[in-house]
């Protein structure tokens, strides 16, 4: 199918039971056609509905449907072709457009949820059109409206993918698929992005070729096309320990001393190593800390490399399930620090309140005399407010007790994360059954503090 670049291009499926109807159609089409609405049309009968090839479909701006019994009772309307076109014109890849030529039962076929046209909700051959002409006149005044509206959509596309052709910025082809995201260009798009990437990557690697670079290239290359080179390269960089022994002092991160002692546990500096790694096992962990989020990248990374697939499958299944209780954590310490100061404010709240309508009371309404009875009346209820507001105020304590033993929680959660990496890396299976206990006791606990209700801390 030739085309322009911004062309407009329609497929039309009928019944050949409706032949005489879109041959009226297509005389309206055509006067379309002839006044540069559209620039190219198909016509196919239900029986030639295979002959829709997957590149017709990629021009194809507008696809209608000649609807009526005959088009309900074909096998285009089961086919996987029709789901597909109904999947593009979701995806704005196409216009699908209904045309009611006779009455039929849509409510029980797969159209029951599309608009039809005519607007009037009546077929064309119905007692509300004087003949099939005027209600096809209708038909067209759509067609130029959606014509017009896909080429200005497919005008824009051309610019946009024009200018970014000319680009080598990632950041540029990025805006091109958040603004086009089911577009013809995607694929090419994404995967002249993933290219730039690539390239960026590795030029990192070629300026200054150490572990961190290339371990980044191993990370984030999304076309991974110089992995077994970087693979050799880092083999290479770690044949001599006192290269790696430098590269660890110099990085002072986890997985280059964990490297250093896989790899010469009889080293000469193995004490020093030892003692460098059980130092950040005992170092309490902060997640606002970059660093330490780059030791943990670095151990996934060791770990990828040293262990078997399905050694790796299993580690990174328990890595996985302990993100996801650190996330519901840190939504507990959340919730649980907004319901203490909650109550916190409550409390403070109620006694001030309280004090200030018995002030304003004696101030505008002063008792004559000042009797035992009158004082009595005074006291009791700031008495029984502040009682009310105590126990306010002891309950918000035990939720910030709470979020404080979540906070603790989230914390030795981080560090028997990093220790059961450490395990697996030198496949210690009794740290490992040792650290999955701990974890199922973390989740026992958290559990627990997690089902409490609001209610419950009121003893309810």
């Amino acid at each position: 199918m030739s085309a322009s670049t911004a062309g407009i291009y329609l497929e039309c499926l009928y019944s050949e039971a409706d032949a005489a109807l879109k041959d009226i159609f297509m005389a309206h089409v055509e006067v379309l056609r002839q006044a540069g609405f559209i620039d190219g049309v198909h016509y196919v009968p239900t029986s030639d509905y295979p002959k829709i090839t997957e590149e017709r479909l990629e021009h194809t701006d507008i696809f209608v449907l000649l609807v009526s019994a005959d088009m309900l009772a074909s096998n285009f309307m089961q086919s996987l072709k029709f789901q597909a076109i109904v999947q593009r014109d979701e995806a704005d890849a196409l216009e699908l457009m209904m045309v009611l030529l006779r009455p039929c039962d849509l409510e029980n076929s797969p159209l029951s949820e599309f608009e039809m046209l005519p607007r009037q909700d009546e077929p064309v051959i119905s007692e509300h059109w004087h003949n099939a002409d005027q209600a096809f006149l209708a038909i067209a005044d759509e067609l130029k409206i959606v014509s017009q509206e896909r080429r200005a959509t497919k005008s824009e596309l051309e610019r946009d993918w024009a200018v970014t052709q000319g680009s080598k910025s990632i950041m540029t082809y990025n805006n091109f698929l958040q603004k086009h995201t089911d577009s013809k260009y995607s694929p090419i798009a994404q995967e002249e992005k993933d290219r730039i990437r690539e390239e960026q990557l590795w030029v990192k690697v070629e300026r200054d070729g150490n572990m961190n670079n290339l371990l980044s290239y191993l990370q984030k290359a999304p076309l991974q096309l110089r992995r077994e080179e970087a693979l050799q390269r880092i083999i290479d960089l770690r044949k001599d320990e006192e290269v790696i022994w430098k590269d660890a002092k110099k990085n002072k991160e986890l997985a280059f001393f964990m490297d250093y002692k896989r790899r010469f546990p009889r080293g000469a500096h193995s004490e020093q190593a030892n003692m460098f790694i059980e130092n950040f096992l005992l170092t309490p962990f902060d997640y606002t800390d970059r660093k330490l989020n780059t030791e943990a990248y670095y151990l996934q990374k060791l770990a990828l490399e040293e262990l078997s697939p399905k050694e790796y499958l299993s580690m990174d299944m328990i890595v996985q399930y302990t993100e996801y209780s650190r996330r519901v954590l840190k939504g507990m310490i959340s919730t649980l620090s907004s319901r203490a100061s909650l109550m916190t404010m409550l409390a403070y709240g109620a006694v001030g309140v309280v004090i200030l309508l018995m002030c304003l009371q004696y101030y505008f309404v002063p008792p004559k005399v000042i009797t035992i009875p009158s004082l009595i009346r005074f006291i009791i209820p700031i008495v029984v407010v502040s009682l009310v507001a105590t126990t306010i105020l002891n309950i918000g304590q035990v939720i910030q007790r709470d979020a404080l033993i979540c906070r603790e929680e989230l914390d030795n959660l981080k560090r028997k994360k990093v220790m059961l990496q450490t395990a697996f890396i030198l496949h210690d299976k009794r740290t490992i059954s040792e650290m999955l206990k701990e974890l199922l006791e973390i989740e026992r606990r958290s559990t627990k503090i997690h089902q409490k209700q609001l209610r419950d801390y009121f003893g309810l």
